[in-house]
């Protein structure tokens, strides 16, 4: 497996891409398979934002991002995972996650020009056998006028102690924040499906964030908890994708 250094960190090709180092950013190509793109190695981070080049998504064309952890007994496994793909009319695409990996709430946010102009909650039902990829957005007209742009995960903790001080419950929040300009459709279903009904307004937006959040009660142990130690891209895209910059992610969760 090729492998080199961008932004100080260690880069793998996935299946059949090639890396290239051109200008100051990473050229990724040869992504002729769903499965091809590359792995980044964070060296472990609480979150990392990817910046590319814009992108339009083709007909055909479908992009994913997983994030893998290193756990406190150093088992790898992935944490978060979404996709974003044409439907087979090619008149939508769906941004789906995977729900396997996510909270029991999904809170949907769609903001442009740095206002939120959309906000939706779903009910998560990880145990459906059906609802595996749930879609969480569905981005209207044609596919053509997707634009992706960037990508990155950040995850803090909400800690509530009793009046010993002991920890009586612990809420993990997730947000996914993808830079996606487009027209979105906002969905009618209040628990995630994978096959949504949809409202006959549309919404413009420049960015997109997930926020999942699952509650523990009492402390989260040390051997379960890590930090982000992979991200994978893989993509289809016959231009190939090029990334311009990586940084750590700071912000928080909307």
């Amino acid at each position: 497996m090729s492998s080199v250094i961008f932004n100080n960190r260690e880069h793998f090709a996935k299946r059949d891409a090639n890396l290239v180092l051109v200008n100051n950013q990473l050229v990724i190509n040869n992504l002729s398979h769903p499965a091809d793109g590359v792995i980044i190695d964070t060296a472990g981070v609480s979150g990392l934002k990817v910046d590319f080049l814009s992108h339009t998504l083709g007909q055909g064309e479908v992009m994913g991002v997983t994030l893998n952890m290193r756990d406190g007994l150093d088992r790898m496994k992935s944490v978060a995972q979404w996709a974003l793909c044409p439907d087979s009319s090619g008149t939508y695409a769906y941004l789906a996650v995977n729900s396997r990996l996510e909270g029991e709430n999904i809170q949907v946010v769609g903001i442009k020009d740095g206002d939120v102009v959309l906000c939706q909650n779903f009910i998560n039902q990880p145990d459906n056998p059906y609802s595996n990829w749930i879609i969480v957005f569905v981005i209207a007209v044609t596919v053509t006028t997707i634009i992706v742009s960037s990508s990155s995960h950040k995850k803090t903790e909400e800690v509530t102690r009793d009046n010993q001080g002991n920890v009586v419950q612990t809420k993990v929040k997730t947000t996914k924040s993808v830079g996606l300009s487009g027209t979105v459709v906002p969905l009618m279903n209040s628990h995630a499906s994978i096959t949504p009904e949809l409202s006959n307004s549309s919404i413009e937006v420049d960015e997109l964030h997930i926020v999942s959040s699952r509650t523990y009660p009492g402390e989260i142990p040390t051997e379960l908890d890590g930090d982000i130690e992979e991200v994978v891209m893989t993509a289809n895209f016959q231009s190939g994708l090029t990334i311009t910059n990586e940084t750590e992610v700071v912000t928080e969760p909307i």
